[in-house]
């Protein structure tokens, strides 16, 4: 959504990566299309962030269309299987502006309220035994974001994940825990010793 705060929004972002030489990422909830984030730009890296729907042929279609133009790998999404209780957002009465639009998900979804509207928005819950589902449908490199513990390090290789990204989804979805910084401490001999790459 950051053209709420931008008009060119993730173009603009993805300007400033390409300038800087440093990766890109893009969630499916971008609200510009994804060919038009990376156009021109192939040859920094592009990576797409996937929030798993129960969806499977919705989300092929997702992954097929980013590979397609060009993304080098998928963030799959395991630190948010449904959304936290976000006090701030019930206080300030956020709600998607009339006329925003979510071109890389389902057409014709209401936005308007993802937590209690289309079916077609569901979470599956199954997240991290999904790697093998990716692997049919793609060459990408799979990462699996929103490791927390050295254990979610072991279970994240044993799936065959590629690499590992430290998250706690910007710490939005339970109130309290250590932030990303301080867990790395116990994760990063692990994955090391595993030879897996991690963020």
């Amino acid at each position: 959504m950051q053209t709420l705060a931008h008009q060119k929004g993730d173009m603009a972002t993805s300007k400033a990566c390409n300038a800087s030489n440093v990766l890109m990422g893009l969630l499916n909830y971008s609200t510009i299309k994804l060919e038009k984030v990376i156009l021109g730009r192939e040859n920094t890296p592009h990576v797409m962030q996937m929030s798993l729907f129960k969806n499977k042929a919705a989300m092929v279609q997702m992954i097929k269309g980013a590979e397609a133009a060009g993304f080098k790998a998928l963030f799959v999404t395991l630190d948010c299987p449904y959304l936290g209780r976000r006090l701030n957002e019930f206080r300030n009465r956020f709600s998607v502006p009339k006329g925003m639009e979510f071109p890389n998900l389902f057409p014709g979804v209401d936005v308007t309220n993802l937590e209690d509207g289309d079916e077609r928005m569901a979470y599956d819950l199954n997240g991290p035994k999904l790697s093998p589902f990716f692997r049919q449908h793609t060459n990408m490199q799979i990462w699996a974001k929103g490791i927390y513990t050295s254990d979610d390090n072991l279970l994240a290789i044993k799936h065959g994940f590629d690499g590992l990204i430290v998250s706690n989804h910007g710490g939005r979805q339970l109130d309290g825990v250590l932030s990303s910084l301080d867990v790395l401490r116990e994760i990063a001999p692990a994955s090391h010793a595993a030879r897996s790459p991690s963020l």
